[in-house]
């Protein structure tokens, strides 16, 4: 019995030959063609797998993004709530931000607008004109939020016939809220004083100094006494440094430094004949004015006179200091009304 080969034709006829009929190289050469076949259809269906196994993964990749992707809630409106909004916008009576009037803004301006043509590359003009609207913004801001400031700073108004100097302590705690009037206190001195007092920038420490000699420390919202000594010697003025642990004293002859439990720290030399004390905060310089018209001021870090000035104008009584700026303004018995000073520059 021998095996039979079946080969269909275009013609779709089938021709049956016996093993004997086909040779042998024939029958190796048919079947290594149809192995390649086999191999070659394999490999395409592989192929193609791998690719809808790819874009499947894809798919779902983008699938996952786009579900983890938050998108911003948006209220449904109804055809009428959308008719209505785009009528209020366009109906709105007030466009823009509320009016300022000019009064105010200029109240709130810093001083003169700055000049652009002095500059001299364009990067600075820009500079210059991107500081100058800010300062007008912020001039505008504050004139803006003026409507939310109730408060009002206190005053004293007296009636027709009638001046402020009558007007006593006691008279005003009658007046005044409940708060405002459990912080007054009266200390009664007959011994040394006159006093010079001095407060401190918190406002709650309180130093006081008699022209006999009595010098006192005391934290007066409770009452509490730090320190109280006798110098036993002429005292002009007290004045708190930068914390509350130490003040100066301008006494006859020099100015000392004490802490806040009465123990002299130093004594200033370079300071003699002192009438008026000034402490400046931000510089932290203490100024001083003497009996000879002489200006000086000290450096209290360390202990130094950086600067000193000789008006030439008599006995220096009166100064003060304005904390905006940190300009001294002198008082002189010679008839001239006042002198600022600022360091590096002395203007009569």
């Amino acid at each position: 019995m021998g095996r039979y080969l079946v080969e269909e034709k275009e013609s779709k006829d089938v021709e049956v030959y016996t093993i004997d009929s086909v040779s042998k190289s024939k029958m190796l050469k048919w079947k290594f063609k149809q192995r390649k076949i086999e191999q070659a259809q394999e490999r395409q269906n592989r192929e193609a797998s791998k690719k809808l196994k790819r874009k499947q993964e894809k798919q779902d990749k983008l699938e996952n993004e786009r579900k983890n992707i938050r998108k911003p809630f948006k209220k449904k409106l109804r055809r009428r709530d959308q008719l209505h909004v785009k009528d209020f916008r366009k109906n709105d009576p007030f466009p823009g931000d509320a009016p300022v009037s000019e009064a105010k803004i200029k109240r709130y301006e810093r001083g003169e607008k700055m000049e652009e043509f002095g500059a001299r590359t364009k990067f600075a003009t820009g500079k210059f004109q991107a500081q100058e609207k800010k300062l007008q913004l912020a001039s505008k801001q504050a004139a803006r939020s003026e409507l939310l400031l109730q408060e009002e700073a206190g005053y004293l108004e007296a009636d027709e016939g009638e001046h402020t100097t009558e007007v006593t302590q006691h008279d005003l705690t009658k007046t005044v809220d409940i708060t405002s009037a459990q912080k007054y206190f009266d200390l009664t001195l007959k011994e040394f004083g006159p006093y010079n007092m001095d407060y401190t920038r918190n406002g709650r420490f309180l130093v006081i100094g008699g022209e006999r000699g009595h010098i006192a420390a005391i934290e007066w919202q409770t009452k509490k006494l730090l320190c109280e000594i006798n110098v036993m010697e002429t005292i002009n003025d007290v004045k708190w440094l930068h914390q509350e642990t130490m003040f100066a004293v301008a006494q006859k002859q020099w100015t000392y430094m004490y802490d806040n439990q009465g123990t002299e720290l130093h004594c200033l030399k370079a300071l003699d004949s002192v009438l008026k004390l000034e402490f400046l905060p931000y510089h932290f310089l203490l100024a001083s004015s003497n009996a000879k018209g002489y200006l000086s001021y000290l450096d209290v870090s360390v202990g130094q006179k950086v600067m000193g000035h000789s008006t030439g104008l008599g006995r220096l009584g009166v100064m003060c200091h304005n904390p905006k700026n940190a300009v001294v303004c002198l008082g002189h018995p010679g008839g001239l009304s006042a002198c600022h000073y600022s360091q590096g520059s002395f203007d009569i």
